[in-house]
């Protein structure tokens, strides 16, 4: 977010890498549905604006089915509320779909077989494990250029549209890259072989292991053997199995309480 406001990072005093994420089995990667659109992130992150434009985007695309996952909140009222609202609101309207929050397994299954996953972000992003989650499962993103967006949704594998989504005329440029991307196959299967590409072992947490112990080594001078990146490896992927109770950014009040 700071770089996308104009801020300069002190290079010499932090120390950047790469997050990683837990990998599951990709089982029905090519079983793709090319009318199933996804949206999973906080649902007050411009899911409001999403369905307010939906209309626009079945004007464009006929066939397009939204699947909004999660909005599940046990500690969290009003958020309850507001997607309670959503529900009742287009309640009749069958090209919409609510479905409850799930476990990252379970929402892997389900985006695996998505077409594209769709963000007109109102939130100034600080990482987006969304946009992992999305491209690990070959689905490509489209969602905004702002925040650390322009960092996780690597346009290799993603169409980043200019502004955010309560911008007026951002739906202008967002539902032609939906359009696009829909329509033209050449362009999709590019964005499907970007995904493959960076997340080919890229950003399994061994990988971030190893990457650690690469720039400890060169900081401290001592070179690491290999029997020491193994057991940062096994150790790495131990506090991943354990910790992992992260679940659809929706179902994470009630999900984390099961971990403590």
């Amino acid at each position: 977010e700071g770089l996308s406001l104009g801020f300069s990072l002190f290079k010499d005093h932090i120390l950047q890498t790469r997050n990683g994420m837990k990998q599951w089995p990709r089982e029905n990667i090519l079983k793709k549905d090319k009318n199933k659109f996804v949206y999973f992130s906080n649902i007050g992150r411009g899911i409001h604006q999403l369905l307010d434009k939906w209309h626009l985007v079945q004007m464009s695309i006929p066939k397009a089915q939204l699947y909004i996952i999660g909005g599940s909140y046990t500690g969290d009222s009003a958020k309850s509320k507001w997607i309670n609202k959503y529900r009742t609101e287009h309640k009749d309207n069958k090209s919409i779909h609510f479905i409850p929050g799930m476990p990252q397994k379970e929402l892997f299954e389900e985006l695996e077989t998505a077409y594209l996953t769709i963000y007109p972000n109102t939130h100034a992003e600080t990482f987006c494990i969304s946009a992992l989650d999305s491209n690990y499962t070959f689905t490509p993103l489209v969602t905004s250029r702002h925040g650390a967006l322009e960092q996780t949704a690597i346009p290799q594998a993603n169409v980043l549209v200019n502004g955010m989504g309560r911008d007026p005329g951002y739906f202008d440029n967002f539902i032609p890259a939906l359009a696009r991307l829909y329509y033209d196959q050449d362009f999709y299967n590019k964005k499907v072989e970007g995904c493959k590409i960076i997340t080919n072992d890229h950003i399994s947490w061994k990988a971030v292991a190893r990457e650690w112990l690469s720039i400890f080594s060169r900081l401290v001078g001592i070179p690491i053997s290999d029997q020491t990146t193994s057991k940062a490896e096994d150790s790495i992927n131990w506090v991943n199995i354990t910790f992992n109770c992260r679940n659809t950014t929706l179902e994470r009040v009630r999900r984390s309480r099961k971990c403590q």
